[in-house]
């Protein structure tokens, strides 16, 4: 049997295991798990363990799966497949996030169940949002509609403050990248400039309009 046979079946043994409890509940979008984060009843801690474990799972797949792709590649011998590869360090990234998250799921549980119970290391990102899907424009547009709570108010301005951070950090990296461009020799890559240049003025403005939609929640 070929190396990238073994591999295949290691990513549909993994798959398996991982949705071996049926079929996971959908994974919620950034708004969403910042609105139960804040809420923080029963019945949200609740959704975001479903939330938590699901993502867990995800990550779980995406781990055997890069780790298919460097046994696959190991087998081939004109490739040298060390155990720092690229391949090798996202199976390794990802199955600790996986770890990260379970532990966040059981913490939501025990809260759910009314124990106390303290939130496993990097877990902040993650109910900040990381991971999580971007609301579609509808989505939006139900939360933000009519009068709300504060707590709703706080998590719409935290999800625009969030985006313009976001985008804030495209800006910095377009700007290094067209820095690097400029400093070539003979211009090489001069053609990369220009599209450089529109980028950081467009995200410059997408991070402008997000920092004002969060001031209309403030």
């Amino acid at each position: 049997m070929s190396a990238l046979a073994v591999a295949a079946g290691a990513v549909a043994v993994f798959a398996a295991g991982a949705h071996a409890q049926g079929p996971p509940a959908p994974v919620l979008n950034a708004l969403q798990v910042r609105d139960l984060v804040e809420n923080a009843d029963p019945a949200a801690h609740a959704r975001l363990e479903m939330h938590f474990a699901t993502l867990a799972n995800q990550y779980v797949i995406e781990a055997a799966r890069q780790a298919a792709v460097r046994a696959a590649l190991a087998g081939n011998p004109n490739r040298r497949m060390g155990p720092d590869s690229h391949a090798a360090r996202l199976a390794r990234n990802n199955a600790r996030t996986a770890a990260t998250l379970r532990q966040l799921a059981a913490h939501h549980a025990r809260l759910a169940g009314g124990h106390a119970s303290r939130p496993p290391i990097d877990a902040e990102r993650f109910e900040d949002g990381d991971g999580a899907t971007q609301p579609t424009p509808g989505e939006l547009t139900a939360l933000t509609a009519g009068r709300r709570p504060r707590y709703e108010r706080r998590t719409v301005r935290q999800y625009f403050l969030t985006l313009a951070r976001t985008y804030d950090a495209g800006v910095q990296t377009h700007r290094a990248m067209a820095s690097a461009y400029r400093g070539m020799a003979n211009h090489r890559g001069g053609n990369n400039l220009p599209h450089c240049e529109r980028l950081i003025r467009e995200l410059s403005d997408a991070a402008q309009q997000a920092r004002a939609a969060a001031t209309a929640y403030e």
